[in-house]
C-alpha cells in the first residue's frame, strides 16, 4: 500500500515537473531575443546618446576594458569630432560570433573640417550578453577600404 502511495507522488510530481520544464522554455523562446537584435538595439542606443550629445551615456556603450583603461573625462577630451548625423550603413555579425562591426553613414566636424556621408566601421564585441563598442582605434586603413557586404 505504502508502495503505491510513493508511485503516486512520485508520477504526480513528475508531471509537475515536466510540466515546469516545457512552460519554462517555451517561455525562455519567446523572451529570447538574437545577438544580431540586441546589437541593433544597442547601437540606435548610443546614436540617440552621442546625437544627443550625452557624452556620459555615450560612454557607457563602449567596453569594459576600454573603460578601465580611459576614464570619463580622458574618453571626452579625446573626442574631437562633433557628429550632425549618424545613420546604420549596414550591420554584419556572424551568427555565434562574440564580435560585430557596424557600418555608419556619418556626418561630421573634425578640428574645423566638415566630412559628409562618410562610411565608417566600428567594431563591437559582445560581453556577458551585452554589445559593447571596442573603443580600439579603427585604422585609417580599415575606414578607406572596408565596405560593407
Amino acid at each position: 500500500m505504502k508502495f503505491k502511495v510513493k508511485f503516486k507522488r512520485f508520477v504526480i510530481f513528475s508531471l509537475c515537473v515536466s510540466a515546469l520544464l516545457v512552460y519554462g522554455c517555451h517561455g525562455a523562446r519567446l523572451d529570447r531575443v538574437s545577438p544580431a537584435d540586441l546589437l541593433e538595439q544597442r547601437v540606435s542606443g548610443f546614436l540617440k546618446a552621442r546625437q544627443s550629445n550625452d557624452k556620459e551615456t555615450a560612454y557607457g556603450y563602449y567596453s569594459p576594458d576600454y573603460r578601465k583603461k580611459v576614464s570619463l573625462a580622458e574618453h571626452i577630451n579625446n573626442q574631437k569630432a562633433v557628429y550632425f548625423d549618424s545613420t546604420v550603413e549596414s550591420i554584419e555579425y556572424v551568427q555565434g560570433a562574440k564580435t560585430g562591426r557596424v557600418f555608419l553613414r556619418e556626418s561630421f566636424d573634425f578640428i574645423g573640417h566638415r566630412v559628409d556621408n562618410m562610411v565608417i566601421p566600428h567594431n563591437w564585441v559582445l560581453v556577458d550578453g551585452v554589445w559593447y563598442i571596442d573603443g580600439r582605434l579603427v585604422s585609417f586603413k580599415d575606414i578607406f577600404t572596408s565596405t560593407p557586404k
